[in-house]
């Protein structure tokens, strides 16, 4: 720093107040659940939509995320297990079940705040400002802690930026009144609110979410989307990922292309029932190192066809025949 004409109370206050700032930043982010960001490394590599799939779904999305309109500044995208919620979202907070700070929904917006603070430092001074302020602020409801950490603060940017908050996995949450609580936050927050930012939620469409929705203060200030299952998206996925064993694994070397056989994999499509859970799990399965994937696609295509109608019957029947083969294979 060039000391050159500035005064020694100037430079002893910018000291202090980088000091107080560090201090403020150090706390907010003992309030966050750390490994729920985006690019945290538990979940590194990030859950990604394989290329030419879910496109009808994503330009939605960056429509959705481009306006300005107040009646839909909240997307409730919503699908059952395995359906690629996360993969869609690539999750800028995402909540799992069981643990201690993703499953916190306290831990939530301190979270979100402390995010935004890393991508915009006019965003950071002001959520500094907030904590030193008001250190108790993690201590408050879910609605004063949007309030102050994030709506408020949003405001204080020269610019009117647009962002788009991604909480995903709210039904992962511990509690059913807490997650309805995180909805209803948001919500009220954003009631005659002229903020640029944009929140989309990913859960499972449990009835207690789905009800929530319907309540009058949330109708008009959301739009929903549902992830229906895709067979196009499924076919496009295993020939890729059958094309990219084909050309990689070290034990398909002499094995004719192009592999498998099309009614196999019209096979496979129809087991899946469209969902990307029990297509991921095949494949999974079939690309491991240590075995020969023709040998590994023959076991799957020994497996009897499930005798319930359920989407996830041979989703079920196949990772509990995987189980019982290999039971360290999924972790």
């Amino acid at each position: 720093m060039d000391l050159a004409g500035i005064g020694t109370g100037t430079w002893l206050r910018r000291i202090l107040n980088c000091k107080f700032s560090l201090v403020a930043l150090q706390t907010l982010y003992r309030a966050t659940a750390s490994d729920a960001s985006h690019d945290a490394g538990e979940r590194f590599p990030p859950p990604q939509c394989h290329p030419q799939t879910r496109t009808d779904i994503l330009q939605q999305l960056g429509h959705w995320a481009s306006t300005d309109d107040p009646s839909t500044q909240i997307l409730w995208l919503h699908g059952p297990a395995g359906a690629g919620k996360s993969a869609i979202a690539d999750s800028f907070f995402f909540f799992k079940r069981g643990d201690f700070s993703r499953g916190n929904g306290m831990k939530l917006f301190p979270t979100v705040a402390y995010q935004l603070a890393r991508l915009a430092p006019e965003f950071r001074a002001a959520v500094v400002d907030c904590v030193d302020d008001a250190p108790d602020i993690f201590d408050k409801s879910l609605y004063t802690q949007l309030g102050a950490l994030i709506l408020e603060s949003w405001h204080q940017l020269p610019v009117n930026h647009a962002a788009v908050v991604v909480i995903d996995g709210l039904d992962e949450c511990t509690g059913e009144k807490r997650q309805q609580e995180i909805v209803r936050s948001i919500a009220q927050g954003l009631v005659g609110n002229s903020t640029s930012l944009r929140f989309l939620i990913a859960s499972r469409p449990e009835p207690h979410i789905a009800e929530l929705f319907q309540e009058p203060n949330l109708q008009n200030t959301h739009r929903q989307m549902n992830i229906a299952p895709s067979f196009t998206d499924i076919h496009t996925y295993l020939r890729d990922e059958f094309g990219r064993i084909s050309r990689d694994h070290k034990m398909m070397m002499g094995v004719q292309t192009p592999w498998p056989d099309q009614r196999v994999l019209e096979y496979l499509i129809e087991r899946s029932s469209g969902y990307f859970i029990y297509a991921a799990t095949v494949i999974k399965f079939i690309d491991d190192p240590d075995f020969r994937p023709t040998r590994q696609l023959s076991i799957i295509m020994g497996m009897a066809k499930p005798k319930h109608g359920s989407p996830y019957a041979a989703l079920d029947q196949l990772l509990n025949n995987f189980w019982a083969w290999n039971p360290t294979m999924f972790g």
